[in-house]
């Protein structure tokens, strides 16, 4: 367009492109090298704060100014493979393993002594 002096139009029509085409970004200049900062932010947040997840990340992120909705924190969050560990139930204290005693007669009621 440039050295031949057309305009964008013309040039298309010539190349036999389309004009969307044309304008259509590259696929190495997509927008995953523009989010290549809040995913380094995300993984050193996720090391810093292991126990938080992506929703407390949301609000932080914006508090620092990165302007997101909390969509693509947690898109970005599940990509990275980020999660938060599950926390392991502890035994009840006083629960036993053996059988509850049944009712020997019809409207009996077993009562724990204490």
């Amino acid at each position: 367009m440039q050295k031949m002096g057309l305009s964008e139009r013309k040039a298309t029509v010539l190349v036999g492109l389309s004009r969307s085409a044309f304008r259509r970004r590259l696929t190495g200049e997509s927008t995953a090298e523009a989010d290549a900062g809040l995913r380094g932010w995300l993984r050193a947040y996720a090391k810093a704060h292991p126990r938080w997840g992506y929703r407390r990340a949301y609000h932080d992120a914006r508090a620092e100014g990165w302007e997101i909705n909390h969509k693509k924190v947690q898109r970005l969050w599940r990509e990275e493979g980020l999660r938060v560990p599950v926390k392991r139930r502890r035994k009840r204290i006083g629960s036993s393993t053996a059988e509850a005693p049944s009712a020997g007669a019809p409207n009996t009621v077993w009562v724990e002594s204490a």
